[in-house]
């Protein structure tokens, strides 16, 4: 292959600065230490007694983001609208890898050639069910993007309303590419708008890629839709009762069953939707039910008591408040966040309110899908299952657990309104890529074009938007424009689907593969009648950047029970919470920052987050195992579930990442864990009668002052006043002093009594900063504290 400069005309274009995130859910630097000072004066404090050990609360705090806006960067463009050099491997030369039935005689005009006659093998399965009465089809493009042959896995594709289709999609059929077999399918969810595909495929090869055809345009069709054909289970709810075997709830009916709908209406009960897994693992197997919430008798910041909400709880899955939500409002009307908890595994609950927004009166799907492999996925779609998400706080078990049903209920009193619909298992690997093509009527002509290989030169790329020059001579063609890249060649990965349009150019990017460094498209053409339609030009927008962003500054942390600073390296007996400095980007903007923590010193972030189990926030495309978004603050509580060790010492590392994967020189602080509390094995002795302020405590320095892992640093005693008892000696009282009586922190070890001392003789000072008068009693309280 020639060098880049050889390959493609080179242009600039120049688009604005945009912020690399959509949104922003972080705080600058001072309002997270002043949250931080809020947590850290409303948190309760554990009770101590007379001779009592050191006991410490870690507090939870929601990882702290914001967005930086990129700077405004000129983009190069790759363009070709010369296809006259036949088939090769330099579109500089004007060449392109490979075509079939297109014309690229002229240059500026890329035609259908139409000599070879029109669309083969049309749709003929006998019986009526497909045949040349129908008048138009689309493909749909399959890729197994797995290392798994798929037998009778179902493919989900939402299908938007076209005009020559039946209103009610009774005319839709899916059919093998040859045109004689016909699928299995269902339709869901059907509006004026789109209808929800489920189609079962008898093969699908690993790795491999194909078409299914479907067609439409008889207005005579009636629909073939089998829920029993191609669900391996399913409730139509088309019984009144609860209790069938599928539903189990706290009364014996519905309070109305119409349509394909259940309404129930929990007031004390609960109702659990069951599902018949048998704990078959041969292949990954989705369960999935819909859901709508009716919000209307709520009130904006009206909270919805005892945890009511979907909750789906058994022996894997557990999604639900976890803790009482509000109903919320903005400008789009109220909402809930009934999945801000969520339980997976069993025992790792980290609450993210506000994080999954349905809508009042608004369809949810929540599936989860048994993995083959071990291990259970969550998702839910709030768009009629176009696009399924895993929450981004949840963490995908990977053991092999057997989820049976989904829990829905309510731990209070609150009466609420649901409904559901459309519970179904079935065989699904999310390992299938589909994408629907452009529109071919029966009796017209196609053509494809596959570009040859561009060169980048880097894998460091990313890119703006595509477009395609046409000219129309008709308003009976379209066409589809695919784009695909890979790190070592454009094979690496599938075509991705860029638009299918009927007329008038294309603009799009959403399609472009970042980090690519081999890109190829391609063209698929059709057409009703002879040449109505031409491609005039091809171009994407890219640019490469090999220069990571600044070594992230000022990593520090912090302890927010006890208000301090951590230094590097010291000993604590809580979760810190950390902060830095924003890292900058010289090239094409910050995508945010990638994390590991545990306890390898020498552990490489680009390949491992160590012990941190929450999901990643942005995708880096495998530049890095854990990544953030453009804060400069987070809290290990809110990335890792698991336990810290005694004894350990734990490494917190953190580069700076752009948003085409440069990744900086790694900063880190460690801090060494110890939260076992001393042993106190000697006894103290106290004059029987107080009748001075100075006054001696005496101990046995022969007996014991144990600590497993950090050592102990010494006593701290407290002064207090005894008519309100030993209310002043909570650990969060300033009341705290050691051999030099100054401290008044019980957390500071600078001011403690050694225990070789063997006594400590208390001081007038000390009473007088509680009776500034110098009467009344006073009573002491001792407590031996660690070096953490």
């Amino acid at each position: 292959m020639r060098k880049l400069k050889k390959q493609i005309t080179r242009t600039t274009s120049v688009r604005p600065a945009m912020p690399v995130d959509g949104v922003s859910i972080g705080m600058p630097r001072e309002q997270w230490l002043a949250q931080q000072e809020k947590a850290r004066i409303s948190k309760p404090r554990p009770v101590i007694g007379s001779i009592g050990i050191l006991v410490t609360v870690a507090v939870t705090l929601a990882l702290a983001l914001f967005v930086q806006p990129g700077s405004a960067r000129a983009f190069e463009l790759l363009t070709q609208n010369n296809w006259t050099g036949g088939v090769g491997t330099d579109p500089g030369a004007h060449e392109y890898a490979a075509a079939t039935n297109m014309n690229t005689d002229t240059p500026g005009q890329l035609k259908i050639d139409t000599t070879n006659g029109t669309y083969a093998n049309w749709c003929n399965t006998g019986a009526g069910e497909c045949d040349a009465d129908w008048g138009f089809r689309q493909p749909l493009y399959l890729h197994n993007q797995g290392g798994t042959t798929l037998n009778d896995t179902i493919i989900v594709q939402k299908i938007p309303y076209n005009p020559s289709m039946n209103s009610d999609y009774s005319d839709l059929r899916f059919v093998s590419e040859d045109g004689v077999t016909p699928f299995d399918y269902v339709l869901v969810n059907a509006t004026p708008e789109s209808v929800l595909a489920y189609i079962k495929i008898p093969l699908i090869n690993a790795y491999d890629s194909g078409n299914v055809f479907m067609y439409y345009g008889n207005a005579t069709a009636t629909s073939l839709s089998d829920r029993g054909a191609v669900f391996s289970y399913h409730d139509d709810f088309d019984l009144g009762l609860c209790g069938n075997g599928t539903i189990s709830c706290g009364a014996d009916t519905w309070a109305a069953v119409q349509d394909g709908e259940a309404r129930y209406i929990i007031e004390s009960a609960n109702i659990s939707a069951y599902f018949n897994t048998n704990n078959d693992r041969s292949v990954d197997r989705a369960y999935q039910l819909e859901i709508k919430f009716d919000l209307s008798n709520y009130s904006c910041d009206q909270q919805l008591n005892g945890g009511v909400g979907p909750n789906l709880n058994d022996d894997v899955i557990g999604v639900g408040t976890g803790t009482s939500q509000y109903v919320r409002c903005d400008d789009s009307g109220k909402y809930w966040s009934p999945l801000a908890g969520v339980q997976n595994p069993v025992g790792s609950h980290n609450d993210t309110a506000d994080t999954v927004r349905i809508r009042d009166d608004q369809w949810v799907i929540v599936q989860f899908i048994n993995l083959a492999s071990g291990g259970t996925m969550l998702q839910y779609s709030s768009d009629g299952g176009a696009n399924f998400t895993e929450p981004n706080y949840y963490v995908r078990d990977t053991e092999v657990f057997e989820p049976t049903s989904m829990f829905i209920g309510n731990g209070g009193s609150d009466s609420f309104d649901f409904r559901l619909k459309n519970i179904f298992g079935y065989p699904y690997d999310p390992a299938v890529r589909t994408a629907l093509g452009g529109e071919q009527v029966a009796g017209g002509y196609t053509g494809e074009l596959e570009s040859a290989v561009y060169d980048l030169g880097s894998n460091n790329t990313t890119f703006g938007a595509l477009n395609v020059a046409t000219t129309w001579y008709s308003s009976t063609g379209n066409y589809a424009v695919y784009v695909r890249g890979g790190v070592n060649a454009p094979s690496d990965a599938i075509y991705e689907y860029c638009g299918a349009l009927t007329g008038g150019p294309l603009s799009e990017s959403s399609c472009i593969p970042d980090n690519a460094r081999y890109i190829q498209y391609k063209i698929v053409m059709n057409d009703s009648s002879t040449n109505y339609l031409e491609i005039n030009e091809v171009s994407m927008e890219y640019d490469t950047d090999e220069v990571p962003p600044t070594q992230v500054a000022n990593l520090q942390m912090f302890d927010n029970v006890r208000n301090e600073s951590i230094a590097d390296g010291a000993w604590t007996n809580i979760n810190p919470a950390i902060s830095w400095d924003a890292s900058t980007d010289s090239g094409l903007g910050m995508l945010g920052y990638c994390f590991y923590l545990g306890t390898d010193q020498s552990a490489d972030l680009t390949t491992t987050a160590g012990i941190i189990t929450a999901s990643s926030i942005v995708d880096t495309n495998g530049a890095c195992a854990f990544a953030a978004s453009t804060g400069v603050s987070t809290d290990l509580d809110s990335l890792s579930h698991s336990a810290f060790n005694n004894g350990e010492t734990y490494y917190f590392k953190i580069s700076a990442i752009d948003v085409v994967g440069n990744v900086s020189t790694p900063t880190t602080v460690s801090f060494k864990y110890d939260a076992e509390s001393p042993y106190i094995g000697t006894s103290f002795n106290l004059p029987p009668i107080f009748n001075s302020k100075a006054f001696t405590v005496t101990w046995l320095t022969l007996g014991a002052l144990i600590d497993n892992h950090s050592g102990v640093a010494g006593f701290k005693y407290c002064v207090t006043n005894m008519t309100i008892g030993f209310s002043g000696c909570n650990p969060g009282d300033p009341n705290w002093y050691g051999a030099a009586h100054t401290s008044g922190n019980i957390w500071d070890t600078s001011d403690v009594v050694p225990f070789s001392d063997g006594a400590i003789t208390m001081s007038p000072d000390d009473f007088d900063r509680i009776d500034n008068s110098g009467m009344g009693f006073a009573g002491v309280n001792m407590i031996s504290i660690k070096a953490n």
